[in-house]
């Protein structure tokens, strides 16, 4: 909860209880509690470009992560990483200062971007 935190760190990775997905120069994995625990190897930042939009949906054994409403990846999560089922999630969108603009949604399944 966004309320008992004093302070949130420097980092996304140093938020307590996080569960943080990176997008690396070779891959995206996912770091629970500032320790990696999942790997894809299918998506990358050089997937990202100037526009796109980029999707999170948790799932109970697994991320996984949409670009433009198309699922590009799935990291599994082993079973003492998930998301408890009674915890709240809150986003913490840890930019690098790349980052012009973010919204967000309150859609329940990704969809794609209409021409």
């Amino acid at each position: 909860d966004p309320e008992e935190i004093s302070e949130l760190g420097s980092v996304a990775d140093e938020v307590p209880r996080s569960w943080v997905v990176d997008f690396t120069q070779s891959m995206v994995c996912l770091s629970v509690n500032n320790r990696e625990a999942s790997q894809g190897k299918r998506l990358s930042a050089a997937a990202l470009k100037e526009g796109c939009r980029v999707g999170l949906l948790v799932k109970p054994t697994t991320f996984e992560i949409y670009i433009d409403g198309t699922l590009r990846d799935t990291l599994p999560v082993r079973v003492e990483d998930r998301v408890p089922s009674n915890t709240g999630l809150y986003p913490v969108l840890d930019l690098y200062g790349r980052t012009i603009e973010i919204s967000k949604t309150e859609a329940e399944e990704p969809f794609s971007r209409l021409a």
